[in-house]
């Protein structure tokens, strides 16, 4: 080699030129290398200026004696031809039904059981460190008006099973129960992590005695160094749960596709 020629001569020197098809935001290039190389090519973590939680949060209200499926308090007097037949949430069919529902709907549901299923809303995992039950105002009440209960159509995720006494108590952070009638395994508490790909779903049984609630539900997250307080309500409002007393109660037969009084021996 001449003395005055700069860099490497060999044909086989890989570091003699390189060759790259596409585009790319950003290149890395290494000569010698000692010891592991990570890189994360996933995406940029949110800013801290990101408003949005990183959650994403859906819930559902039942009544605890009624725990696999859905219940509405309608204003007519009896199912009658105009009740449509329930379907799939996710078909066309569910969404007709629904709309029917939101016409009809009462705003005196008896649920005493919330259903919340939470999940990262992208690729980041996210720490959710507490579940808060806060009590907005309580009221009496009377019933009035039909029940009715459908039985869930579609697969179940795993729960983690939690109780909130509301009696007395406006702030309540909910305790863990058993998983199992039997009581020998206890549900882990908070916190818990969940991912995209990863969620997690919360039974929360309520406890409020003779008088009806309103309330919302507040998590506690944490991610990528932002933390904040999400919270959980029925399209921004409180959800409401009353006593249970009684009124005519009917539910979905899924064999005999017809609506039957469950509420009479």
């Amino acid at each position: 080699m001449d003395e005055d020629q700069e860099g490497p001569t060999d044909q086989n020197d890989p570091v003699l030129h390189n060759d790259m098809s596409g585009q790319a935001d950003t290149v890395i290039q290494f000569r010698d290398v000692h010891g592991s190389v990570v890189v994360n090519a996933g995406g940029s973590h949110p800013s801290a200026s990101d408003d949005e939680p990183p959650l994403v949060a859906t819930y559902k209200l039942v009544q605890s004696p009624f725990p696999y499926g859905f219940s509405w308090i309608v204003d007519i007097p009896i199912p009658s031809t105009e009740l449509p037949a329930p379907a799939l949430m996710t078909s066309e069919g569910g969404r007709r039904w629904l709309d029917w529902v939101d016409r009809h709907r009462m705003d005196r549901p008896d649920h005493n059981r919330f259903v919340l299923t939470v999940e990262g809303r992208g690729p980041w995992a996210v720490i959710v460190e507490e579940l808060r039950i806060r009590v907005v105002h309580r009221f009496p009440c009377e019933p009035r008006g039909v029940e009715l209960r459908q039985p869930e159509l579609f697969g179940t995720l795993p729960a983690r099973k939690f109780q909130a006494d509301l009696r007395g108590n406006d702030l309540v952070v909910p305790v863990p129960r058993p998983t199992t009638p039997s009581g020998q395994v206890i549900t882990p508490d908070f916190p818990y992590i969940v991912h995209q790909s990863d969620p997690e779903r919360f039974i929360v049984d309520l406890l409020y005695g003779d008088e009806a609630v309103f309330w919302v539900a507040e998590l506690d997250w944490l991610s990528g160094g932002r933390k904040g307080t999400m919270r959980v309500g029925l399209g921004g409002l409180e959800f409401m749960s009353t006593p249970f007393q009684s009124r005519p109660v009917y539910t979905w037969d899924v064999h005999a596709e017809r609506w039957n009084r469950t509420d009479t021996a």
